[in-house]
Formats: structure tokens, sequence, C-alpha cells
């Protein structure tokens, strides 16, 4: 069985459509990425279930999450999550949305050969926009490759797009099987000429941004000229999915503070503000932010048990651009989760540094007139904003 469908209802439907072909049950569950629609069906399904082990990672993500309106509108609005999910999450599960999330059973890195008494399903992890744990699989016997929607445009950046040069390593994957028939998850069975006549608009827009034309007219007219009567009608949002590529707005606004562990708040102060000459902008209990004369970044000492320094680094919306940082190479090692200011979450690049990136959206401090925080901006009408 290849995905597990978007509901244990889903899952079910498969099965009794199954069962009118045949009395055998699948064994084992094949997993071709973790979108919604693809997996939510697992905890319906009491067989041993298989996916890349960054399947897991992203999945483990949504577990002890929420799923009624509200909660799925917030998570749309933070960017976690797209409208267009949410609306058919809503329609798949009606009012009542008790969602169990299920990690796979087995998981792989690069591939794994399933010997399945005369027939053998390759699974192999393949590169796209669309996820980062995206497989193929391929039964060898029948010539006949699964892509999922590897096809698809990275959904969940903050701008969807699509890369040339990824979907110029994605076509060299697929090409490296002798595959007749291609299946996607959201179209009919094609055999090699259906399935790359359908898919030309991309494969040629990739190659003509990879060969150097950028602009979006010559694009758009080279395109018309070359696909002629096979031109789809989305044929200019493709050219603009990967035009978006890389135009995106900087993910990281301003390093918004230093954050250095005292063991005592007051004796901290003395040294930072009182020797060095630092000005006070806010103090709690736990933590006091000290004003740079030239620049907007604080230092911030605190008595947490913490003992490495830590950098701080403004972000429009934690939540979309800890995704985003993910895309690009790094790794969450702590999801977002809420702060007095807003939400905040901790990444770390390829090298192994880690970063705290935060966002601002329940409104900055608000302090008294001795620096004392009293509130946020959004939420308190006296004081000073910092």
């Amino acid at each position: 069985m290849i995905d597990a469908g978007a509901s244990p209802a889903h899952a079910q439907c498969f099965l009794d459509a199954l069962a009118d072909e045949t009395q055998r049950r699948p064994d084992w569950v094949a997993l071709t990425h973790w979108h919604w629609d693809h997996t939510f069906g697992m905890v319906h399904l009491s067989v041993p279930t298989i996916g890349h082990h960054n399947l897991t990672q992203n999945l483990s993500r949504l577990q002890g999450l929420t799923w009624d309106d509200a909660a799925l509108a917030e998570r749309v609005h933070r960017g976690e999550e797209t409208a267009f999910c949410a609306e058919n999450i809503a329609c798949e599960y009606g009012a009542t949305r008790d969602i169990e999330i299920v990690l796979p059973t087995i998981t792989f890195e690069h591939n794994l050969s399933l010997d399945l008494g005369g027939i053998t399903c390759e699974l192999h992890h393949i590169p796209t926009d669309h996820t980062d744990d995206a497989v193929a699989i391929y039964v060898k016997e029948d010539r006949a490759l699964f892509v999922g929607d590897a096809l698809g445009e990275a959904l969940y950046a903050s701008t969807p797009y699509y890369s040339a040069q990824t979907m110029g390593q994605l076509v060299a994957a697929i090409n490296r099987f002798p595959a007749k028939w291609f299946i996607e998850s959201h179209s009919e069975p094609r055999d090699a000429d259906g399935f790359w006549s359908e898919n030309r608009i991309l494969t040629d827009v990739a190659e003509l941004i990879r060969s150097g034309t950028t602009q979006r007219e010559t694009l758009i007219e080279t395109v018309r000229q070359r696909l002629a009567g096979a031109l789809p009608d989305d044929y200019e949002e493709v050219v603009g999915l990967f035009l978006s590529h890389g135009t995106a707005p900087p993910l990281i606004d301003r390093v918004d503070c230093i954050r250095l562990r005292v063991e005592d708040l007051d004796a901290g102060l003395r040294f930072y503000r009182d020797r060095l000459g630092l000005s006070l902008i806010w103090r709690t209990a736990e933590a006091a932010g000290l004003r740079l004369p030239q620049d907007k970044t604080e230092i911030v000492l605190h008595s947490e048990e913490r003992t490495e320094p830590e950098i701080d680094l403004k972000v429009e919306r934690a939540g979309r651009a800890a995704k985003q940082f993910e895309q690009a190479g790094g790794k969450i090692v702590v999801p977002p989760f809420d702060i007095q200011i807003g939400r905040c979450a901790v990444v770390e690049d390829p090298w192994g540094n880690r970063l705290v990136l935060l966002d601002a959206t329940k409104g900055l401090l608000v302090t008294d007139d001795e620096g004392r925080v009293i509130g946020n901006a959004n939420a308190t009408r006296q004081g000073k904003s910092t």
C-alpha cells in the first residue's frame, strides 16, 4: 500500500475497494512524504509503515496539536499551515477532529528494497522542492514508478516556489528508473510519453532558467512557442513560481539581542550598566535588557540555568521562519513556542551553530518609569514601549 490516506475513513475507503478485488490485505505501507493527506490515515492501519527519516521529524512536530477551526486559523496566520490544507482538513474530518498523528515504524535515509515474493519494491529518497522527505517507489517487475507529489512546488515556504536547480536534479533522478508507467498521487497513471508531456511545462521552464533565461516576459514567450497547443492554462503561474525562488525578502530582519547569563542580576547590572555605561531598557525579576548606543540590538542579562551566550534573531514570523530555515538546509532544534512578546524557535545551521528566531507578534514590552515590565504594547495603553 502506497500512502495511508488523509484520515481513518479515507484509509478504510481504500481497504474496502481493495476487498472488492482481492482477499489480500496490505502487509506494508510505504509513505511518499509527510503531508496530511498522505499520512493521517496511518493510525487506522495495523501494519508496519515505512518512510524517510525526515518524515518522522516532520510528523513529530504535529503531535500534540489541536485541529479545531481556531487552532487551524492560528497556524495559517503564523505561516505554519496553508489555508488550502486547513480548509480540506476541516472538510475531511467535519466538526469532530480527534486527529491522532502516528510515526512510521521503519525509516531509511537513501534507499530501501522490499522483496514481496516475486515483486520487488525499491524505495528511493529523491530531491524535490515539495518536501525534504520525498520518496519514489519503483515496482521493478511492473516497471511502475510512484512519485507521490514530488513534482509539486514548495508548498509550505513563506513564498511558494520551484527551484530550477532542484527540478533538474529531480528529473535526472526520475530518468534513472527504466519505468514504463508513472503514477503521481493526484493524477491518473500515465505511460512515459504522457507523464513527460503533462509535466513539460516544469522541465522546460527549469531548463530555460538554468541556461540563463530569467526575464519573465522572455520566459513566457519562449514557453508559448515551445509548447504551442500543449500549453497548460496555469503556465504563467508556473513561470512565476520558478521566478519567485530566491526573491523572497531576507529571512532575518536583524539581531534582536545577545543573551548573557549572570549569577546575580543586580551584580550583572552593576557591571554592564554602571561600569560599562549601557542604558537599562527593561527589567523583570529574571532578566534585564540593556541598550547599545548605536544599535537596536540589546544585551539581555538573565539568571536562567543556561550558561552559553545566545544570539536571538528578529524575524517576521517565528514558525514560518523556522520552516524556511529548515528548507534551506538547517534543522529545527526546538519547534516554535510562546514567549512574552510573541513566538520563538531554536534552529541549527549545517555547521552546528544554534540560533534563536523570535518575533514580536504579541507586541513589544511596555515598562514603567523605572524600566520594570508592566505588559505588552498591544495590550497596555500606559507606560513606555521598548
